[in-house]
């Protein structure tokens, strides 16, 4: 994203593309600078004024550098739709057990928080043994669409696990921002 070329292979085709979604990802580290790109190349104001749909989900990780780094990302995203993650890759708490730390960090205006639930780590790791997406994983399928034979167990852990997400996900109306419902035709009858 630091590239000049690199951003117009990304961004160039936002507004015309069939695809109404486009996924960056960015190592932690590197999101300042992404978004500071994002800004020299008017893709922070474009969204500010409407005129692109910029949804900011921020993976949070149990330490205090990855919490110092919301003030950062917030003073760029403004008013666009500022999702703090935590993702439960093990028991950590995210200072929750400390109120104090805790407020300091997490209290952007309008951010919402998205609970990504703990999987299983047995689970987890034959998901990435099979390399396919969750949902193939419980669908038994393999990456070729082929059928084989997961554990029923470690499937039954996947689909608790997505249903939790699904619902998480449900619950902050991420289906609405990404596919928004049509505005009513409000037709002005004057007599």
């Amino acid at each position: 994203v630091s590239s000049v070329s690199d951003q117009m292979k990304i961004f160039d085709t936002v507004e015309s593309a069939e695809t109404k979604v486009t996924v960056i990802d960015v190592r932690a580290g590197l999101l300042s600078s992404t978004l500071q790109a994002l800004s020299n190349i008017g893709f922070i104001e474009s969204a500010k004024t409407g005129q692109i749909t910029l949804a900011m989900f921020h993976i949070l990780g149990p330490s205090i550098a990855s919490l110092e780094e919301i003030a950062e990302t917030a003073r760029f995203v403004g008013d666009a739709n500022y999702f703090l993650v935590k993702n439960h890759i093990n028991e950590t708490s995210f200072f929750e057990w400390d109120p104090a730390t805790y407020k300091s960090y997490l209290r952007i205006k309008d951010a919402q928080e998205i609970t990504i639930p703990k999987l299983n780590e047995m689970t987890c790791e034959q998901v990435e043994v099979a390399g396919v997406p969750y949902v193939s994983f419980v669908a038994n399928k393999n990456a070729k669409g082929e059928t084989v034979n997961n554990s029923f167990v470690l499937r039954g852990y996947v689909r608790h696990w997505l249903r939790r997400l699904w619902d998480e996900f449900d619950r902050v109306k991420l289906v609405d921002l990404v596919s928004p419902k049509p505005e009513k035709n409000i037709r002005q009858v004057t007599g």
